[in-house]
């Protein structure tokens, strides 16, 4: 879902036509407030956002979001062009900055690279209603809480819920996290599994025990 904030109404329903018609869903807000009750509300991909809004402006909005995780990519929309402008909105975490007017289709060009990239970065993520795992990072966050994890627990517990309900003997955690030359034993999953269920407790998932047989992730 791609978030247009754009304060002038005519502008913001044209993009919101544009982009329809290149088989994009999006959703409009008219300033930074109501932006972030359209982020609580939807899940958003990317963003189109004006510079000067009434009630919050897009700089204020890119410093409201900044915990979001994933977050969405954001594409500065502004008539606001001078090389300070720039700076400000990449530093707050804009991705990319265009100077109005400018063609649609060049904005459509821009969402489609950015899309590309964010589909490549999901590959090692995984996300949920309470919780954010990014593969790459090691990042672990629950209820806008980061856990610290061991490097194994993370890649324990990503391994384990990135193929949910698949049963893992302890040999093959074992073989696919310290690989199979390592001098690791049994024990050692116990242990990483039990130091996971201890620092994560989040409300979307969950590590069963199969007597036996070894480990599954469950979603809840």
């Amino acid at each position: 879902m791609i978030l247009i904030v754009e304060d002038d109404v005519l502008l913001a329903q044209t993009l919101k036509t544009f982009l329809t018609s290149q088989n994009m869903s999006c959703v409009v807000a008219s300033d930074g407030e109501e932006a972030l009750s359209k982020i609580a509300e939807y899940t958003i991909t990317g963003m189109i956002v004006d510079m000067m809004m009434p009630k919050m402006d897009g700089i204020s909005l890119l410093s409201a979001i900044t915990h979001l995780h994933p977050k969405p990519f954001i594409i500065m929309s502004t008539a606001l062009g001078s090389l300070e402008d720039k700076a400000k909105a990449f530093e707050m975490g804009a991705d990319d900055y265009l100077v109005k007017p400018y063609h649609f289709k060049e904005l459509g060009y821009r969402i489609q690279a950015l899309l590309k990239r964010t589909n490549k970065d999901q590959r090692h993520q995984l996300v949920f209603n309470h919780s954010f795992l990014d593969e790459q990072q090691l990042l672990c966050i629950v209820h806008d809480q980061t856990i610290v994890l061991s490097k194994k627990e993370f890649q324990v517990l990503f391994h384990l819920l990135k193929h949910p309900q698949t049963i893992f003997t302890r040999n093959q955690l074992l073989d696919l996290i310290w690989g199979e030359s390592s001098l690791s034993y049994d024990r050692t999953v116990d242990t990483h599994i039990k130091s996971i269920r201890e620092k994560v407790k989040s409300p979307d998932f969950e590590i069963v025990t199969i007597r036996g047989l070894g480990y599954k992730g469950v979603l809840l």
